[in-house]
C-alpha cells in the first residue's frame, strides 16, 4: 500500500512538473506573439505615413533625360542595363547602369555651388580633392567600405554651367572613377 501511495505521489507530482513547464511554454509564447503583436504595430504604424505617398522620382527614357539635363548624358563601352530617372522637383537627372559586374549610379543638377546629389550617406574613410584629369573640374572623391563592400562616391561641380555631377558604387571591390569621363564628357565639350 505505501508502494502505491508512493508510485501515485511520484506520478502526480512529475504530472504538475509536466504541466507547469506546459504552462510556461504557453505563455513564454503568449508573451513573444504579444510582443511581435506590438512590435508588428509599431512597424505598421511607423510605415502607414509612406503608404500611398507617390514616388517623387519618373522613369523615363534617354531622350528625356537630355532634355532635363540639357545635354547627352555618355553612354560608358559595355554598360547595360541602363535605367533613366528624373526627380522633377529639382531637375536632378539619374542614370543607372551595369558595368564591370557592378550597379552604378550617375547624377547631375542645376547648382549654384557644390552640393552633395550622390544620395550616399556613409562615414567616409577617404574625403579628397579627385585627379581632375578625369573632368577638368574641381571635384571630391569619397571611398567607404561597409558590409564588404567597396563605396565611392566622386561629386563634381561646373560653376560655368552652374552643374553638379555625381558618379557613384557600391562594389565588392575597387572602382576606377574613368566612365565619369564618358558621362559627363558632353555636357563640358559646349
Amino acid at each position: 500500500m505505501k508502494k502505491t501511495k508512493l508510485i501515485y505521489l511520484i506520478s502526480a507530482a512529475l504530472f504538475c512538473v509536466a504541466m507547469t513547464s506546459c504552462d510556461r511554454k504557453s505563455m513564454t509564447n503568449s508573451n513573444t506573439d504579444s510582443t511581435k503583436t506590438i512590435a508588428d504595430s509599431e512597424n505598421k504604424a511607423r510605415h502607414a505615413s509612406l503608404v500611398g505617398m507617390p514616388n517623387p522620382w519618373t522613369d523615363t527614357n534617354a531622350a528625356e533625360a537630355e532634355k532635363t539635363a540639357g545635354f547627352t548624358l555618355g553612354i560608358p563601352e559595355g554598360a547595360t542595363d541602363i535605367i533613366y530617372r528624373i526627380l522633377k522637383s529639382e531637375k536632378l537627372v539619374e542614370m543607372d547602369f551595369r558595368l564591370y559586374g557592378e550597379r552604378w549610379t550617375a547624377r547631375t543638377k542645376p547648382a549654384a555651388d557644390t552640393e552633395d546629389i550622390s544620395g550616399m550617406y556613409f562615414k567616409w574613410s577617404y574625403d579628397s580633392a579627385t585627379d581632375t584629369a578625369l573632368l577638368p573640374l574641381p571635384g571630391k572623391e569619397r571611398r567607404a567600405e561597409s558590409s564588404g563592400k567597396h563605396i565611392l562616391s566622386a561629386l563634381w561641380f561646373d560653376k560655368e554651367n552652374s552643374r553638379v555631377y555625381s558618379l557613384s558604387v557600391s562594389a565588392s571591390e575597387k572602382q576606377p572613377l574613368s566612365p565619369a569621363k564618358t558621362i559627363f564628357g558632353p555636357a563640358l565639350k559646349k
